[in-house]
């Protein structure tokens, strides 16, 4: 048996299998709207995209496992339909997904790849709640609020950590050789001589 609780679900691998689609096959369908939207209202598509419907989804990364292969239909519609449409441009013209994924303060966009994120999301959020289980399972040790915030905060530090070295070695692959390299991408942009290009200094992050 399972049952829904709180956007996840507590049940059977067989019923958590059934239950993941069915939120993915929804997520298509929001995912399609925002796309849809994106051609007349970019700017609200993109702030609907960032504040509510990738946090959604990213919830459901961090509490069941094994799950990033699942997303890849999203994946495809945001690649293919949405980001595009931000840009104004049409389905054929897709902009890199190296830069597009990356956060706004390193030149990208803040929309993440769902389909290589999902373990690291799992990781992260067992390693949040780990004094807090080990004191569900048992009354050794007993539970600390002081203890549990502190775990919290230590891995989310962490975790910052590995993702801006992350982030800085996706700038400098872009930034080098190779078809995703920044110089290229803004060469071809420019020789397709479609809508305006903004190009915006990115200072080191600090």
């Amino acid at each position: 048996q399972g049952k829904q609780f709180l956007g996840s679900f507590i049940g059977t691998d067989a019923l958590e299998k059934e239950y993941v689609p069915e939120k993915i096959q929804k997520w298509q369908t929001a995912a399609t709207c925002l796309s849809e939207a994106g051609a007349e209202k970019p700017q609200a598509a993109f702030a609907v995209t960032v504040k509510s419907f990738i946090p959604e989804c990213t919830f459901l990364q961090r509490v069941i496992p094994d799950i990033s292969e699942d997303f890849k239909p999203i994946e495809k519609i945001l690649k293919e339909k949405l980001i595009p449409k931000l840009f104004g441009l049409s389905e054929d013209e897709t902009p890199s997904r190296q830069l597009t994924k990356l956060p706004i303060r390193y030149g990208g966009l803040g929309i993440p790849d769902l389909t290589i994120q999902g373990a690291e999301q799992y990781e992260a959020s067992l390693a949040c709640c780990d004094h807090l289980a080990s004191s569900l399972r048992s009354a050794h040790p007993p539970f600390s609020l002081a203890e549990h915030l502190q775990q919290v905060k230590t891995t989310h530090a962490e975790r910052k950590n590995l993702r801006a070295q992350y982030h800085k070695d996706s700038i400098a692959i872009l930034i080098g050789d190779g078809p995703d390299a920044l110089t290229n991408i803004i060469d071809r942009r420019l020789a397709a001589k479609s809508g305006t290009l903004s190009l915006i200094h990115i200072s080191e992050p600090t």
